[in-house]
C-alpha cells in the first residue's frame, strides 16, 4: 500500500529511477534495470529497455522520487485501495495455463 501511495523512499534493484542526460541536455527518464562501471540499462516508459554508455552521457542521476505515479487519497480512496490490494491478494496461487491438457 506504500509504494502505491508513493510513500517509500529505498527501491528494489530493478525499479530504482534514474534520469540520464544527454551532452545536448536531453533527459531520458526511466527505471534502472542494469549498470556496470561503463554502461547503464534503463527501462523507459514505454517499457523498452535501452542501454547507455556512461561515458557518453553528460549525467546520470539516481533519482528520489519513483517514477510510478502517486496515487494519493485524492485520486484513490483508502476503500479503493483495500479493493485493489484484496484483488491483487485473489490472484495469488492462480494459475494462468488453461486447465484441460497441453
Amino acid at each position: 500500500a506504500r509504494q502505491i501511495r508513493g510513500e517509500v523512499d529505498d527501491f528494489r534493484t530493478g525499479y530504482e529511477p534514474v534520469t540520464l542526460t544527454t551532452p545536448k541536455g536531453q533527459e531520458i527518464r526511466g527505471v534502472k534495470k542494469n549498470e556496470d562501471l561503463f554502461s547503464v540499462q534503463v527501462m523507459d516508459g514505454r517499457e523498452r529497455i535501452q542501454g547507455y554508455l556512461r561515458e557518453d552521457m553528460r549525467s546520470v542521476t539516481n533519482e528520489k522520487k519513483s517514477a510510478m505515479p502517486v496515487f494519493g487519497r485524492d485520486k484513490l480512496t483508502d476503500a479503493q485501495l483495500d479493493d485493489v490490494l484484496k484483488y491483487l491478494e485473489s490472484l495469488q496461487g492462480t494459475n494462468a495455463t488453461p486447465s484441460g491438457g497441453r
